[in-house]
């Protein structure tokens, strides 16, 4: 008897030693604590109780369930044994909402004996099935919100840039192709922002030559996704390939019959790739692929026997090629280019032709040769450039015609992507072989590249191991899919790997946050995810100021833990630098030369709690992201490094999927959620204070305070009605502040009014203002937004921000998603929209009433 005292004693030493630890954050340690009670008392449900509070609160709902019923299991129906088993009963039921387990939920809560506590979760219940028996194929809703939201904040132009010579170099790649995974396994390489098409080539090249010299048949099949935007990049490569396979096949046929075999071909290949103006026998090449690709894909082809191409991406590929057989308006003779060229890029720059430039002109070019003699013996252009103005085209490829007439109508020229120095191009690219002879010209330098990459190529189609799958739409969004397996292809996979590389600037998407929340699941593991910055690299310290500004963390460790990568050692030192001069040493920090910096992926497990951020540091992480969305630091919209702010609301979703699957818990992320939807959080985070988010500025440890956040309420509750049915657990329906899909609702809006010079800079909102409050208190003070003390009634009554909406350049138009009851509230009070910089804090043009607003659809119309 005594001894039994005596471990009830223990036993409840223990569990008061495990409540002071629970109290205290510390729940691991607590959890051994309780752990020893329930062995000291078996037959008490308390300690069981509290081990199923400590496994709730780290997230592991399952093992909480078990504890669960076996402290239901031991309760009795003594004093306060209803209430117990409530708080019991009531875990019960949230651990199976956050699971997605309706029916166990529903059994649980009807169990619940306090009325009140029992309509509360079954309301939550009702909610998350309500959305699954409306919405059951989950797929489609996924498919739906694509593509109604983007991620990023619209620019004033729809049309993005086009390059027809991209950043990437000719360069062998350092990843070991043949040993990232077991032999007999198939190579997958995804290229985002393909541009023109260089690591594509490396890849191949890359692949069979490293495959020769290991002395081994490389006999895995060779998977290329290559993505772009822009419909004139994609169809440019499959101009590329096209040429490439044909011409191979041409001279293939020719050796096997012992006949003559020239190179033309493949120096008209390296004119097209390289030059803004081409020779005839060239010019007729492409036009003759151009007709031919058109023929084909408008009869359900692919191109080349090696591509695939979406049907849905069809249409818009044949319309640029169809533009291609017409000269472009403003830049349709070598004259316009020559002039193009003199006043944006070259002027007084002489061609100063070598011998071998001669004897190279009297094949290709046999009436050129007079006048570059001229030219090397005067110094005089006219014969040369009166040759070349009457016989030579203009390169089509090298221009896009929808981007190039939308400058023409705000008078701009940078509508031609031209100002690039072919030789050197083709030069850099040349230098990809070594065995070139000295006396060969760059232009035949590149066709021996493409002669060898053609050679593969064939190889490896003969062999049936090659597949380059062509794919038009915006990196982010088409990853998203193929993760989720929602994307139209003629190969399905949802992994890529074993590298990803990201060849575009960062800054347009989110820098490393959109890259890893959206790249990194699609990797196989071991993989790469590889990128560089063109856009800013002057703005930044080093690597650690790079990852402050766009994850809002520095630390490798942090980082790794939350995103499965690590960034290869490899960076810039000022050592490094030594062979510049001094005086751009000086200028600019060693980040600014970096090239590509490679992220290795680490293991994609959950993470032990203990390895993750607290509660505190959760919310102020994600709160930072929050507040940087809607009040980003002002600035410069000329800058020569600009470093945008692009994202938007919509894709914090994202982040929070992540944050799940990291191993945080769904009550945590969902208490976020909520407290965002009431307009007001509580935080020690703080909105950007500079244009530059530094490590100080993360570790500065800063007292907690509330803040407004209403202006976006309306938005976020919208978009949390659609991800409500997405996310990975159940949660619940923020208080009441959300609504049924049926009443949300499209609209759109005619700006007409609105004139603005070009511009591609993503940083527009949509604000709605009620006006009988002064617009210039949001002009002038930005800062009482950002630290929450003026313009407190705007604020609060009187404003609403879009972040996620469509706009669309020629009808001068925004559409967007929102809900119905703060719609009509905005039109019975005769609310003004205007289209907000958030760069600048400024409005574009005066406002239009909201009672212009067309509803368009409701969302339960799309379906």
């Amino acid at each position: 008897m005594a001894s039994h005292v005596s471990a009830n004693n223990e036993a409840d030493e223990a569990r008061a030693s495990g409540n002071e630890l629970y109290k205290a954050g510390e729940l691991l340690q607590a959890e051994i604590a309780y752990k020893k009670a329930a062995s000291l008392a078996p037959e008490d449900p308390r300690p069981l109780s509290n081990l199923s509070a400590v496994r709730f609160e780290l997230g592991d709902y399952k093992t909480a369930i078990l504890f669960v019923n076996k402290a239901i299991a031991l309760s009795g129906d003594g004093n306060g044994a209803a209430a117990s088993q409530d708080k019991l009963y009531s875990r019960l039921a949230k651990c199976h909402l956050y699971c997605l387990d309706y029916a166990s939920a529903e059994n649980a809560i009807s169990r619940i004996a306090g009325v009140t506590l029992q309509a509360e979760l079954q309301g939550w219940s009702n909610s998350l099935k309500s959305l699954s028996s409306e919405f059951p194929d989950q797929n489609t809703f996924r498919k739906t919100v694509l593509d109604q939201f983007r991620r990023y904040k619209p620019a004033l132009t729809d049309v993005a840039e086009y390059f027809a010579m991209g950043h990437d170099q000719m360069d062998p790649q350092t990843e070991s192709f043949l040993g990232v995974s077991a032999q007999d396994s198939d190579l997958s390489f995804f290229f985002a922002g393909s541009g023109d098409g260089t690591n594509v080539f490396n890849a191949i090249l890359n692949v069979t030559h490293k495959g020769s010299e290991a002395r081994r048949k490389v006999s895995r099949m060779l998977h290329i996704t290559a993505l772009d935007m822009k419909p004139t990049a994609i169809a440019r490569l499959l101009i590329f390939f096209d040429l490439i396979f044909h011409v191979g096949v041409q001279i293939s046929a020719k050796r096997s019959k012992s006949a003559k075999v020239d190179h033309d071909g493949f120096v008209a290949i390296a004119y097209f790739f390289s030059c803004q103006i081409i020779p005839p026998f060239a010019a007729a090449l492409i036009q003759g692929s151009i007709q031919g690709l058109i023929e084909n894909l408008e009869a359900g082809g692919d191109g080349a026997e090696f591509t695939l191409v979406r049907d849905c991406d069809r249409e818009a590929i044949v319309r640029v090629l169809r533009q291609w057989l017409e000269p472009c308006q403003g830049m349709s003779k070598p004259a316009d280019v020559r002039a193009f060229l003199e006043e944006e890029y070259w002027p007084q720059k002489s061609l100063a032709p070598e011998e071998h430039h001669l004897s190279f002109a009297k094949k290709y070019g046999p009436g050129l040769t007079k006048a570059l003699e001229e030219h090397r013996s005067s110094g005089k252009d006219e014969a040369m450039t009166q040759y070349l103005d009457s016989t030579w085209a203009v390169n089509n490829t090298m221009i896009d015609y929808d981007f190039a007439r939308i400058c023409e109508e705000y008078g701009e020229r940078r509508s031609f992507p031209l100002l690039f120095h072919p030789l050197e191009t083709a030069q850099h690219m040349a230098a990809f072989n070594p065995s070139a002879g000295p006396d060969s010209t760059a232009i035949e330098q590149l066709g021996a590249i493409f002669e060898a990459l053609s050679y593969m190529i064939l190889i490896l189609v003969a062999e049936e191991r090659l597949a380059i799958e062509l794919i038009l739409g915006e990196a982010a969004d088409i990853m998203e899919r193929m993760r989720y397996n929602l994307l139209e292809r003629k190969q399905p996979t949802r992994k890529i790997g074993p590298q990803c590389h990201i060849s575009y600037p960062m800054d347009y998407i989110g820098g490393h946050l959109t890259t890893f929340l959206i790249a990194r699941p699609l990797l196989k593991e071991p993989g790469t995810v590889r990128f560089n910055n063109l856009l800013n690299p002057p703005e930044f310290a080093n690597h650690e100021t790079f990852q402050s500004e766009y994850l809002l963390l520095s630390d490798m460790d942090k980082i790794s833990r939350h995103f499965s990568v690590t960034r290869r050692p490899g960076e810039i030192t000022a050592d490094d630098l030594k062979i510049l001069p001094p005086e751009m040493v000086k200028m600019f920090n060693p980040f600014t030369y970096e090239d590509y910096m490679v992220w290795e992926t680490t293991p994609n497990a959950i993470a032990r709690r203990g390895r993750l951020l607290s509660k505190p540091e959760l919310e102020k992480w994600i709160y930072g992201h929050l507040l940087k969305i809607c009040l980003p630091y002002p600035r410069s919209i000329s800058s020569g490094s600009p470093v945008h702010a692009p994202l938007n609301l919509a894709f914090l979703f994202s982040f929070f999927t992540r944050m799940f699957e990291t191993g945080y818990p769904a009550h945590w992320i969902t208490n976020i959620l909520s407290s965002v939807c009431s307009g007001q959080i509580t935080t020690s985070a703080r909105p950007p204070r500079q244009r530059v988010t530094t490590p100080s500025d993360i570790d500065i440890k800063q007292p907690a305070v509330k803040f407004s956040v209403q202006p976006w309420v309306a938005e976020f509750t919208t978009l949390l009605s659609f991800w409500r049915r997405l996310l990975p657990f159940g949660a619940d329906a923020a208080g009441g502040a959300l609504v049924g899909l049926d009443k949300i609702a499209q609209y759109r809006i005619s700006f007409a009014s609105l004139f603005m010079k070009h511009d591609i800079v993503p940083h527009l909102s949509l604000l709605f203002w009620n006006p009988k409050y002064d617009l210039a208190l949001l002009t002038s003070n930005y800062d009482d937004m950002r630290d929450g003390s003026g313009a407190v009634q705007i604020r609060e009554q009187g404003m609403v921000c879009v972040t996620a909406f469509q706009y669309a350049t020629q009808a001068k138009e925004a559409s967007f998603w929102l809900r119905e009851d703060v719609m009509e509230k905005m039109r019975k009070e005769k609310w003004q929209v205007c289209i907000w910089r958030t760069d600048t804090w400024t409005a574009l043009a005066r406002g239009v009433g909201v009672a212009n607003a067309l509803k368009c659809r409701t969302w339960t119309e799309l379906f």
